[in-house]
């Protein structure tokens, strides 16, 4: 019974060495845990810094997380996170929403990665590493002003009331040549 040899590599592989018919091998596997971060970030000078969006972590369809962040804001779940009761682990598809994002531009990046455009689905994230940070970028376009924009009835009266002043003008000046 003895004599053999069991080596475990990172990739999860074991490899036997050494063993008879009648030795027994017990293998033992344990889930790891992973802990998902989400923060968040507003720019644009048209933007509202004080403005909150909601989010929910789906996994399998199922909402297992929401919360509410503003600029600046981050929320950990699983692992060692901020919400009890909620275990993640390595391999765990999600799916994060955010809500009330109209008029800005989103996009998201994963633990540090290139920027992806946020989309109708929501991001799609396979949490593979013990910790997975997302980070949600909200950006509102400045607005150059290119004119002054009628508001109605009062832009108009001011356009007459000009045009009336530079005839009345024009006139008194051809009056004024005419004499």
């Amino acid at each position: 019974m003895g004599g053999g040899q069991a080596t475990a590599s990172d990739d999860g592989s074991y490899a036997l060495s050494g063993l008879t018919a009648d030795t027994t091998v017990t293998v033992t596997n344990t889930i790891k845990p992973a802990e998902l971060t989400i923060r968040k970030v507003i720019t644009g000078k048209q933007a509202d810094m004080t403005k909150k969006f909601n989010f929910t972590v789906q996994r399998g369809g199922v909402t297992i997380y929401s919360a509410q962040l503003g600029n600046g804001g981050s929320k950990t779940i699983g692992g060692s996170g901020e919400l009890e009761g909620v275990e993640l682990q390595w391999g765990d598809a999600v799916t994060i929403s955010e809500a009330d994002n109209a008029g800005y531009d989103t996009t998201y990046t994963v633990n540090g990665g290139d920027s992806q455009s946020y989309g109708e689905g929501g991001a799609q994230i396979t949490l593979n590493a013990d910790s997975t940070t997302v980070v949600f970028t909200n950006a509102k376009k400045d607005v150059t002003v290119t004119g002054v924009k009628s508001a109605g009835v009062p832009g108009a009266v001011a356009v007459v009331g000009v045009a009336a002043f530079a005839i009345a003008g024009g006139f008194a000046l051809v009056r004024r040549t005419l004499r």
